[in-house]
């Protein structure tokens, strides 16, 4: 999948999102930091490491109910400028035993 680059920070997110999805496990805060800490001990691209790393820290200001000091950052656009990005950004999905080759 492949979204612009004004969803890159969103992406990282959402592909955390998406991994627990498919495994029907909950999608709440504490489960995102939990797979995006799994998805960073896998990661071996410096700059992807560094965007999972940004949204961990974005996303631990969510951990209480109401809770929004972080929201403004700004590291969801943080490789927008970048001439690397290409205006378009990866997801990786996680596949499980279950899965079928297509």
């Amino acid at each position: 999948m492949l979204y612009s680059e004004d969803m890159t920070g969103h992406a990282v997110i959402g592909e955390a999102a998406v991994n627990l999805a498919v495994r029907e496990e909950e999608i709440s805060v504490d489960a995102l930091l939990t797979e995006l800490n799994i998805m960073l001990k896998a990661e071996k691209t410096s700059s992807r490491s560094r965007r999972i790393s940004d949204a961990i820290s974005w996303l631990r200001d969510f951990r209480t109910v109401g809770s929004r000091g972080g929201a403004g950052k700004k590291w969801m656009l943080c490789d927008a400028d970048s001439p690397s990005a290409g205006g378009e950004s990866t997801i990786r999905l996680q596949a499980d035993d279950e899965d079928e080759m297509r």
